[in-house]
């Protein structure tokens, strides 16, 4: 890829339901970032239906990160690859790192810098500055080695290792995360080990594809919907147990909402199913130039100067407002939000095309090499 974790090959040979599912799910990101940070979810009283009606859509929302990981596993299985890639996109997150935090700082950002803060802005990577972009990172240097690997193994014993990955990164760590024992922690997937779980889950979907025809399609839907009835519904009902069990309510109720739940995790895999076998007719054009911007979205609108000032309990003004209104200004500012971080990236590939980064990024990587080569040898 030029600028984003999951771009490899050329325009013709993608699958563009992928990149339609890349769009999809950077949008939910934001939706969920909106009931979150935004602080929409906590627009309606509790126990009301209003109330409820918002965890279903948190719910429906909740494997959006789970499914752009998997997006990388289906592209890039069979992609090149290209240190120059990792430069450029740490080039893109150096940028917006840096970039947003000091515009902010312009139009009159206050607060104390720290020395911590500016080690933040420089070092994105092992600062955890972009929790993803430091796990894919870490996941991106070993590439070179599980690729080969995963092309290697069976049907039979992939199967093997998908049920062993889900059965000690989901359920393992899920229930490690849950009961705090962290035997099998995954730090509630936000760690390099469950992206390279969903990357290995991905790649299988992209070695053995599944037909699935039209009924396939509805069932997949329908596998989605479930998961997501089962994720909201679970809340209900540890609720009604522990009232019922303790005379109160508790935290856990909400141990399902997790990247790691499999309820989460089956569901996302059900609509990566769906959109991986979407027949795309018209507009590929655009679809593929906004696919390219969705890693810039997605470093846009969570970096904390721009989240301060746009997201970060944006909603709670709304909280007056008739259900209806608030379902609408939460759909409506979700599509500002991707629409406005689009554009910047937009404006950002082509400055970086502009100034050839691709080639300065191919420079660095021989520069780099040549001492490798003599240090290590070439065999």
């Amino acid at each position: 890829m030029t600028n984003r974790p999951n771009q490899s090959v050329g325009v013709k040979e993608r699958n563009l339901g992928i990149e339609l599912l890349r769009i999809v799910s950077m949008f939910l990101i934001i939706v969920l970032h909106c009931l979150g940070l935004g602080g929409a979810g906590k627009c309606a009283p509790e126990h009301t239906v209003q109330n409820s009606i918002l965890w279903f859509l948190t719910a429906a929302c909740y494997g959006s990160a789970n499914l752009y990981a998997l997006t990388s596993g289906y592209v890039c299985i069979r992609a090149t690859h290209r240190w120059e890639r990792m430069i450029e996109l740490w080039l893109q997150v150096f940028l917006y790192s840096v970039g947003i935090f000091a515009v902010d700082r312009i139009f009159g950002g206050s607060g104390d810098l720290s020395w911590r803060q500016i080690i933040s802005l420089l070092l994105p990577v092992t600062s955890n500055r972009y929790w993803y972009f430091s796990a894919y990172f870490f996941l991106f240097a070993f590439l070179p080695f599980i690729n080969p690997l995963l092309e290697r193994l069976s049907k039979r014993q992939y199967q093997i290792l998908l049920l062993l990955l889900f059965v000690f990164f989901c359920i393992g760590g899920w229930l490690s995360d849950t009961l705090a024992a962290y035997a099998f922690s995954t730090a509630g997937g936000y760690s390099p080990m469950w992206l390279m779980a969903l990357y290995c889950t991905g790649a299988y979907l992209r070695r053995f594809e599944i037909p699935l025809g039209r009924s396939g399609k509805r069932k997949a839907l329908a596998c989605f919907a479930v998961c997501t009835l089962l994720t909201w519904g679970s809340m209900h009902l540890i609720n009604l147990a522990t009232n019922l069990l303790l005379g109160r309510e508790v935290q856990k109720r909400l141990m399902f909402y997790s990247y790691l739940s499999p309820t989460v995790v089956l569901g996302a895999v059900a609509l990566f199913l769906f959109f991986s076998q979407v027949e795309v007719r018209h507009g590929k054009k655009l679809l593929t130039t906004v696919s390219a911007t969705t890693f810039g979205i997605y470093l846009i609108h969570v970096h904390p100067s721009f989240s301060a000032r746009f997201l970060d309990h944006f909603f709670l003004r709304f909280s007056d407002i008739s259900f209806i209104g608030l379902l609408t200004c939460i759909l409506v500012y979700s599509v500002l939000l991707f629409l406005f971080c689009g554009a910047v990236d937009f404006v950002r590939l082509q400055v970086f095309r502009l100034l050839n980064v691709r080639k300065f990024s191919a420079w660095v990587v021989r520069t780099v090499k040549k001492p490798m080569d003599k240090l290590l040898g070439k065999g």
